[in-house]
């Protein structure tokens, strides 16, 4: 039967079914085509999901279509409906586990929104749901959310606590593979945050022995190293792992992930002055990285080319470059983290004494004009 002729509770468990179907293919197929197909479908998805809402008959069908195209809101970028949908599912009689997952959806879309208040207050409701579930189940994508959560609002000590009990859980419930991705979340904060080098390269080996490794594992390796190795300020470590990472994402064809790491790797040969590769880099990928759909992979853009800027002297441009990349995070709610903060704090001072207050101030609020065009502009007068 055709959606045109299905009666409401035919299109309400036919789009329950739909949404279950592609929400397992997550992951699994090329993005753009997955999200076509929410997309294509979704004024019959919203119709099923409205009836659904009505008929107390078909409670389940309305929370599956709401637990199903969660993951869609998120990333299609259009997290405010999904949020709308989620909170009517929660009115609904609800099993312990069919809360805890609606809460849980709900935190990680605030997340994505940048609203860390709501995504805390959704992560522990998840949380406190997810702990009661009858019987029990691994807690720890629980754990992770409201570690996330309490991270990026800059309580550290909190997140550090509820990721190691992650950790703890994975391990316990002898779940491998989520085991290696709770430590490396827990590595991320111990050298983001807590400048642990030595501890984050510790429980990174004990994520990627965890797990069966292929080449992206490879070549997250190697970013992640890259990373740690310019927080400690070792350039030339920086550029060797990024090239590593690099070659191994271009045999993967990961061409999103290629982009972001080309411009971290921009950053990095400037501080190892090696002006001219980092300028062959940015020539190959940023107009590509500054056309992205994701907001990371602009900024790592724009980044790269205040970096630039900097490593021809012209600092003014640079200046302004990076008062346009505060405004950009921001505006998308892209976190730095401390140790990385205190890197761009001594860039700070140091270009501000050699251009004097004025000059400094001038490039400064001249950046408030700025639009993500004019970076590649800028710079490419230079090169």
């Amino acid at each position: 039967m055709s959606c045109d002729v299905m009666d409401d509770a035919g299109l309400a468990r036919h789009y329950a079914a739909f949404t279950a179907d592609l929400d397992g293919k997550h992951g699994t197929m090329e993005s753009a085509a997955w999200l076509e197909q929410y997309t294509q479908a979704l004024p019959d998805i919203q119709r099923a999901f409205a009836h659904a809402l009505r008929e107390r008959s078909l409670s389940a069908c309305a929370i599956a279509i709401a637990f199903h195209t969660g993951w869609f809101w998120h990333e299609s970028g259009r997290a405010g409906e999904g949020i709308a949908m989620l909170r009517q599912a929660l009115a609904l009689p609800l099993s312990t586990r069919d809360a805890a997952e609606l809460h849980r959806l709900l935190g990680m879309l605030h997340f994505g929104e940048g609203d860390y208040s709501r995504a805390i207050e959704h992560a522990q409701e998840a949380l406190e749901h997810g702990l009661e579930i009858e019987p029990a189940e691994p807690p720890h994508r629980y754990y992770t959310l409201f570690a996330n959560a309490l991270l990026y609002a800059g309580r550290y000590e909190e997140a550090e606590q509820y990721y190691r009990m992650a950790v703890d859980s994975a391990h316990s419930w002898n779940r491998e593979g989520d085991l290696s991705t709770c430590r490396f979340n827990l590595a991320i904060l111990l050298y983001e945050c807590k400048g642990d080098f030595a501890g984050a390269r510790r429980m990174l080996q004990a994520s990627f022995e965890t797990r069966a490794a292929d080449e992206f594992d490879d070549a997250l390796a190697q970013e992640t190293l890259a990373r740690i190795a310019f927080l400690e300020r070792n350039f030339d470590e920086a550029v060797t792992h990024v090239a590593a990472a690099l070659d191994l994402l271009e045999r993967v064809g990961n061409t999103e992930h290629i982009l972001e790491v080309s411009m971290r790797g921009c950053v990095y040969l400037t501080l190892e002055d090696r002006t001219q590769d980092a300028a062959s880099l940015w020539g190959r990928y940023a107009a590509d990285a500054l056309a992205s759909r994701n907001p990371e992979t602009q900024a790592a853009a724009i980044e790269a080319a205040a970096a630039l800027s900097t490593a021809r002297g012209h600092l003014g441009d640079a200046v302004r470059l990076r008062a346009y990349l505060e405004r950009f995070r921001q505006q998308h709610h892209l976190v730095v983290f401390p140790v990385e903060q205190r890197l761009y704090d001594a860039w700070d001072f140091a270009v501000r004494s050699v251009l004097g207050k004025a000059a400094y101030e001038h490039a400064k609020s001249s950046a408030q004009s700025m639009h993500l065009s004019d970076a590649a502009g800028l710079l490419g007068a230079h090169l």
